[in-house]
């Protein structure tokens, strides 16, 4: 079975996002430790 790629996707509905780098860096980090949790929660306001 192949892993879904959702580069495009993500790509078309961040191309305006800045700042909040700091969170991308984290999940990436949290993504490619085998030993951590596997969940991860996101709390939040929505933006506007």
């Amino acid at each position: 079975m192949s892993a879904l790629d959702f580069s495009d996707y993500i790509a078309d509905r961040t191309r305006d996002f800045v700042g909040r780098e700091w969170v991308f860096a984290e999940i990436d980090a949290w993504l490619a430790d085998p030993g951590a949790p596997r969940f991860f929660i996101i709390t939040g306001c929505g933006g506007g």
